[in-house]
């Protein structure tokens, strides 16, 4: 029968009246007829705005509420349901009246019975808040998604620190598995007295090391509804590169100070060795002037000679000391072995160890070699050592000198430093001067190797006897030399004489005046000055008479290369030399293979060195 729902004539049959009453959002819409027509039950203006009878008047209103972007989808999906009939189910956003946006859920059923109108019915059902609540649910799980891909610790623990979850990378892949055995764990860590401390509300920094890995983060309350401290939540980081890194830049630091302390101690020492080898250089200077004027049977030629011996050691502790400094160029020089093995005798005794006896046994006579004497004690003194510590415990060593001949038949000395240890194996002994290999790995280094170049580079050999039990003999075989040239023997022999007139520079009164005397005594005519600026002034007013500049480098001014430059573009073919007891300067272009004289020197190196330059053409 007809329903009179106050807007015209519906006819709907007996169901439209129960739907207009239902308590929820709902509607009926008749399929069949000549026109459209819709009835709403009441509730539908609570969830929509719009009254009941709006829909019965203008039954398009059922397709005007969904959201412009969605029209398209829910057209067809209605009129596939009016096509096909049976249950459906729709989702789409509608537009409100007052232009508000809901998320509507509708159900329903299309069909009809035999004889009877063909109906839709449906279910409207504001689902905004449930979408959201799962929308924000999504997010969260997201978000521990996320979190659990983090290159970070995250955890939770209940008010008893208990662990209650565990998540990030670290906690997923890092095999930090000692983390929950420290909760597990009632003994005192960093990680438990910062859980404590967040318990009672404070948040506290942490830094763990765990299982070979360094973790720095911070730990935080967990509150309730109350705001009363609940658990605790807990972060870390892999900080074990950064860390490492930091180690790295802190011994690069380290080893940058280090560098630049003996830089300091290089300088220091190569000024020192400067003005040591100044003074040597008049010492051992005059006293040959002395020993040349004085009788062999003098009672004062002794004392002189001793002197001589003395400046002859302390010039090789200057040469230590250039060598400390980095600034030595070790050239070898007649030498005379025993002299230095007797000079060094007490330093090596000590180095032999307590309770070793060391046996000294020197060849009658000089025992004369080519070599640098500061490089041949540094030799010896490893050598020494390494047979002391052979003992282990009380025994002897013993360091022979002796004359013998090479197989080709040149004439040599040999040194020979004997223990009578335990010996070397076989095996290892192939590999002895092979650098920081030992047998002892808290002495590994270069000292061996550095025995071996040092008497190859003098043009030497070194040999190894030794048997397990029965000792090790180690024999160095140097080149010998038929002559001292003056330098240690304590006898003066004649100078390389000249006519030649030579210009004398060096702000070393000392060292000045024995040059000019020696010079003067080899018969040359000399001038000296004490700076830079005097001697381009003795040039100038000499008009180019002069035959030599001998001029030292290190000066107060002008330094002696810079002397050199200015005299070879001023007076073209004056020969020029240069002498020093610490060069730490670079060489003027064009001027790198000047001759160079260095401190302290004899008066006949001296002598014999000016010569030869005079001498080249």
């Amino acid at each position: 029968m007809p329903h009179d729902c106050g807007v015209g004539r519906l006819e709907f049959g007996p169901t439209a009246g129960l739907v207009t009453r239902l308590p929820l959002a709902a509607y009926v819409e008749r399929l069949d007829g000549p026109s459209r027509q819709v009835q709403a039950s009441s509730a539908v203006e609570a969830l929509l705005g719009y009254p009941a009878a709006a829909w019965g008047a203008d039954p398009d209103l059922l397709d005007r509420v969904v959201h412009p972007e969605d029209r398209a989808r829910v057209a067809e999906l209605r009129a596939h349901r009016r096509a096909e009939g049976g249950q459906f189910g729709l989702e789409y956003r509608a537009v409100r009246a007052d232009g508000r946006v809901v998320r509507l859920r509708e159900r329903g059923v299309a069909d009809g019975v035999e004889a009877a109108p063909r109906l839709c019915l449906g279910v409207l059902l504001d689902v905004t808040d449930e979408l959201q609540t799962v929308q924000a649910l999504q997010e969260g799980e997201a978000r521990l998604r996320q979190l659990d891909r983090v290159p970070a610790l995250v955890w939770t623990t209940d008010g008893s620190l208990r662990l209650t979850s565990l998540l990030g990378s670290l906690a997923r892949d890092g095999g930090l598995d000692g983390l929950v055995e420290l909760f597990e764990d009632d003994r005192e860590c960093p990680l438990r007295i910062a859980s404590r401390a967040a318990l009672v509300g404070a948040p506290a920094p942490l830094r763990l090391e765990l299982d070979g890995r360094t973790l720095e983060g911070q730990v935080e309350p967990l509150r309730d509804r109350a705001g009363q401290p609940s658990g605790t939540i807990g972060i870390v980081l892999d900080v074990t590169g950064r860390v490492q890194a930091e180690e790295r830049l802190r011994r690069q630091e380290d080893r940058l100070r280090e560098a630049q302390r003996l830089e300091a101690l290089g300088r220091l020492a190569g000024g020192v060795a400067h003005d040591f080898n100044n003074v040597l250089t008049a010492i051992a200077g005059s006293t040959h002037l002395l020993l040349a004027d004085t009788a062999p049977d003098d009672p004062r030629r002794a004392q002189l000679e001793q002197i001589q011996l003395g400046a002859e050691r302390a010039r090789t502790l200057a040469e230590q000391l250039l060598v400390v400094a980095g600034r030595h160029v070790r050239d070898p020089r007649p030498t005379d072995v025993n002299t230095l093995v007797r000079y060094a005798e007490a330093h090596l005794r000590q180095l032999a160890g307590a309770g070793v006896d060391l046996v000294v046994d020197l060849a009658p006579g000089p025992a004369l070699a080519s070599v640098d004497p500061a490089g041949l004690e540094e030799a010896l003194v490893c050598l020494v050592r390494n047979a002391g510590e052979a003992l282990d415990g009380p025994g002897a060593v013993g360091l022979q000198t002796v004359h013998e001949f090479r197989a080709d038949g040149a004439p040599a000395v040999r040194i020979t430093v004997r223990d009578s240890g335990r010996g070397i194996d076989p095996r290892i002994r192939e590999r002895i001067f092979e650098p920081y290999f030992s047998t002892k790995p808290e002495r590994a280094g270069m000292g061996l190797p550095t025995v071996h170049g040092i008497v190859r580079r003098h043009g030497g050999e070194v040999t190894v006897d030794s048997l397990p039990g029965e000792g090790t003999s180690v024999h160095v075989l140097l080149p010998a030399t038929g002559s001292l040239d003056g330098a240690s023997d304590g006898v003066a022999v004649g100078l390389a004489a000249g006519s030649e007139r030579i210009l004398v520079v060096d702000d070393e009164d000392l060292v000045r005046n024995v040059v000019r005397a020696v010079l003067e005594r080899a018969g040359y005519s000399v001038v000296a000055v004490s700076s830079a600026a005097a001697a381009l002034a003795e040039l100038e007013a000499s008009e180019d008479d002069f035959d030599l500049v001998l001029s030292d480098i290190v000066m107060p001014g002008m330094s002696g290369r810079h002397l050199a430059a200015r005299v070879a573009e001023r007076h073209p073919g004056l020969r020029i030399a240069l002498m020093t007891g610490h060069d730490d300067g670079e060489p003027v272009a064009g001027l790198e293979q000047l001759p160079l004289f260095r401190k302290p020197f004899t008066p006949a190196e001296l002598a014999a060195a000016v010569r030869d330059v005079l001498d080249v053409r």
